[in-house]
């Protein structure tokens, strides 16, 4: 079975290499990135099932992120979760409307992650068949 490819980008190198090393174990594929300005490259050249991003991070923050993912043709139909710890309320009305998937609050669990993660890869799996038929 292939492995589903995840790219997470925050600034935190904690909060990344938990992530990665608890993906990872859970047979994710992992790919990382410390700021929103080098993660539209990556994404665009590896291609990521999933994207997990924080939101608030140096000079571009998370939603910036986003408007120029959903631009692009070619990765706009990649599911993005967030992780955040700002107020739930106001980012996930605000994420919501700029095209994101899913929303964590930080702190969170692997299990959260995990699922999220399954949960947005089902769906877009979902998607992918039922336009194909």
């Amino acid at each position: 079975m292939k492995k589903s490819k995840v790219i997470i980008i925050d600034d935190d190198r904690y909060i990344i290499d938990t992530l990665k090393d608890l993906l990872e174990l859970n047979n994710f594929l992992v790919e990382t990135c410390s700021n929103s300005e080098d993660a539209l490259d990556i994404i665009k050249s590896s291609k990521p099932d999933v994207i997990l991003s924080d939101i608030m991070m140096p000079k571009v923050d998370g939603f910036e992120l986003v408007k120029k993912i959903k631009i692009d043709k070619e990765i706009a139909h990649i599911p993005i979760i967030f992780l955040t710890s700002k107020n739930l309320e106001d980012s996930l009305r605000k994420s919501m409307k700029a095209g994101v998937d899913d929303f964590i609050c930080k702190p969170f669990t692997i299990s959260d992650v995990k699922e999220a993660i399954i949960s947005r890869l089902n769906r877009f799996k979902e998607i992918k068949n039922s336009t194909q038929s």
